[in-house]
């Protein structure tokens, strides 16, 4: 029995070390894929980040380019339209408006701001901003009595009259309400001062992004959100990971997102554009 107890303790050491050594590459196994999904992880981030700061830099090319489209037809329709002795051409501005798909209206007013002929009143109520493009054109954003948004490209014409061409808002946002952004996520403009131009959620629309939230819902953290907002309107591109909510959803749950955000120059201010996503949706 003794000899039988002797001849089996090397048979225990050994089965122990095979079981500390086959703990140890186990351990070394996880840490190693732990660290291949880690790195896996920061690639796909990395990537998803970069696809997002390109598409927001090519939309934000395409509004400017959409935006000095409209200055360019202002002008030249104060040029043709309108003439010195302050006579209008209302067949040039009517064909011109029957051809667009954004615009709702043309007028002509003059220097004192007096309507001298308009083809499709609108209701404005507020002016949100006014941009100065140069000596002659000039760029705002007016809401009416209901909350809609306008664009307004003012021109002026040789005799001090100014051709008013009047962009609806929420028309334009439908191309970029199409993009599709993970599972929850959307377009987003704002004005330099932070105020909202586009969103998916009606109730957004108009309201500062802070100051007009916090009005709304003074129960919710918006502190991740303040620091990513506070260099959006200074002007910055970049990309933010943080925290907000769902503003689309009525129990507006608290998310992690990230945004690819970047500026929309408009004469002497800009607009800011940008792309959020749920955080989750990268991987």
């Amino acid at each position: 029995m003794e000899l039988y107890k002797i001849a089996k303790k090397p048979n225990a050491k050994w089965y122990l070390s095979i079981g500390i050594i086959g703990s140890l590459i186990i351990a070394a196994l996880i840490i190693l894929c732990l660290m291949i999904w880690k790195s896996y992880k920061e690639t796909i981030i990395g990537i998803q980040e970069s696809q997002m700061l390109v598409t927001v830099q090519s939309m934000s090319n395409s509004m400017e380019n959409t935006l000095n489209s409209y200055v360019a037809d202002g002008k030249m329709l104060a040029a043709t339209a309108v003439g010195e002795n302050g006579e209008i051409d209302k067949s040039i501005m009517e064909n011109y408006l029957a051809n667009q798909s954004f615009l709702v209206d043309l007028s002509v007013k003059n220097a004192d701001g007096d309507i001298l002929w308009d083809k499709s009143p609108q209701d404005f109520s507020k002016k949100i901003l006014t941009a100065k493009l140069d000596e002659d054109n000039s760029f705002s954003v007016w809401s009416d009595s209901a909350g809609k948004l306008f664009f307004v490209f003012s021109s002026t014409a040789k005799n001090k009259d100014n051709v008013c061409l009047v962009l609806d808002v929420s028309k334009y946002y439908e191309l970029f309400s199409k993009i599709r952004v993970g599972s929850e996520g959307y377009i987003i403009l704002k004005s330099s001062s932070g105020v909202i131009l586009m969103h998916p959620e009606a109730s957004q629309i108009g309201i500062g992004v802070i100051s007009g939230r916090e009005n709304l819902y003074p129960q919710l953290d918006y502190s991740s959100l303040k620091k990513m907002i506070e260099r959006q309107e200074n002007g910055e591109t970049g990309i933010a990971d943080y925290y907000s909510y769902w503003w689309t959803e009525p129990d507006l749950p608290r998310v992690r997102k990230i945004a690819a955000y970047t500026p929309v120059p408009i004469g002497s201010d800009f607009l800011i554009l940008s792309v959020d996503m749920d955080y989750n949706d990268i991987y």
